[in-house]
Parts: C-alpha cells; sequence; structure tokens
C-alpha cells in the first residue's frame, strides 16, 4: 500500500470517529518515522531539512557570509596606505573604518539572529562603503599630484615632492577589505539549493 493512501486510511478513519485525534497524530508519527527510516536506508544519510519559521545556526550561507566578513575585518588592520616602505597607515582610527567596523558587526549579529535580509543589507554597505573609500582616496591622490605639479612648477624642490607623492600609494589591505565582501556576496548568491541538500545544510 502506498503512503499516500495510509496516510488517506488514516484521515478517513479519523473523520467517520473510528479513531480519536491522539490515537491520528501517534499513527501520523509512526508512519513518519518509517517513511524517513526507508529513505535513509535507501539513499544514505538523511538530509535535515529544518523548520523555515526556526534560525538555522550556522548553515553554509552563513558560514560563507561569517568567512568573507571576517576577512574583510583583518583588512581594516592592514595597510590602507602606504606612504614609504617602512610607514603604512590602517583604516582602524579612522572614519572609514569605524563605520565599517560597526557594517560589520552588525551583520555578524544578523547572521547568528538569521536575519538574512538585513544581513545581506549590510554586507553590501560594507562593501560599497569600502569601495567608496578606495574611490575617494585614489581621487583624493591624483588631485595632490596635481596640485603640486601646479604649484611647485619653478621650484627646485619639486622633482623631491613629486617622488614623495608617487611612493605613496594606496596599501595591500584593501584586497581583503574588499575582496572578503565581494566574495561573500558573490558566493552566497550562487549557493543554491542543489549545493545545500549536497553539502548537508
Amino acid at each position: 500500500m502506498g503512503e499516500k493512501s495510509q496516510f488517506m486510511i488514516l484521515l478517513s478513519m479519523l473523520e467517520r470517529g473510528e479513531i480519536t485525534e491522539r490515537e491520528y497524530w501517534s499513527a501520523f508519527g509512526a508512519l513518519q518515522t518509517a517513511r524517513e527510516s526507508e529513505i535513509a536506508a535507501t539513499s544514505g544519510p538523511a538530509v535535515i531539512i529544518a523548520d523555515p519559521g526556526k534560525a538555522v545556526f550556522l548553515d553554509a550561507e552563513s558560514k560563507i557570509y561569517l568567512v568573507g566578513l571576517f576577512i574583510s575585518l583583518l583588512g581594516l588592520f592592514m595597510p590602507a596606505v602606504s606612504v614609504s616602505s617602512l610607514v603604512s597607515i590602517n583604516l582602524i582610527a579612522r572614519p572609514q573604518g569605524q563605520v565599517a567596523i560597526c557594517f560589520i558587526g552588525l551583520a555578524v549579529v544578523c547572521l547568528f539572529l538569521n536575519w538574512r535580509p538585513l544581513m545581506r543589507m549590510l554586507t553590501i554597505a560594507t562593501f560599497l562603503w569600502l569601495s567608496g573609500s578606495l574611490g575617494w582616496l585614489l581621487w583624493r591622490m591624483h588631485e595632490a599630484q596635481e596640485e603640486v605639479t601646479k604649484n611647485l612648477a619653478n621650484n627646485p624642490f619639486a622633482g623631491v615632492v613629486g617622488l614623495a607623492l608617487q611612493v605613496m600609494g594606496p596599501g595591500f589591505g584593501w584586497f581583503p577589505m574588499i575582496g572578503g565582501c565581494f566574495a561573500a556576496l558573490l558566493f552566497a548568491a550562487f549557493f543554491t539549493e542543489q549545493d545545500a541538500e549536497r553539502t548537508g545544510y
């Protein structure tokens, strides 16, 4: 007898009053357990599908976001501006770094509370804020070079100042800062339900 038929028979017996509601749910649970055991025996480890209304603690998508945000956080401690081969500046003590830390912290909190839409928005906000900060830095450096070239056109020390500005540039810390957020958004966007079933999350 098919599984649907068994469930239908139970339901019809309940409607006719042949069994009580308690007996119905007891038999229903037994059939459900038998069905899950049969699936596990024939197709390997069972995939546990969580109730959509409950928070899933660190599923695969959450781990992707957590790793990406952690990489971005590490980047904030790395050189953002290289003044010379020995001197560099990070973003921790600057508004760009402080705002990014707030975004990342709130995104992690939303991740553990399973507030997915807000978590994605905060990750996107972190990516856009850091990308905008890098664009602003490059524009300011280019503007400073043009200003020095214009103001020190006839100055004998113009070459020294110009060399100092050329040595100054963006540090390698921008790669993990921006790359971490971008990778999290990219991998999570392509993470499908089939991947979840295959990995067991």
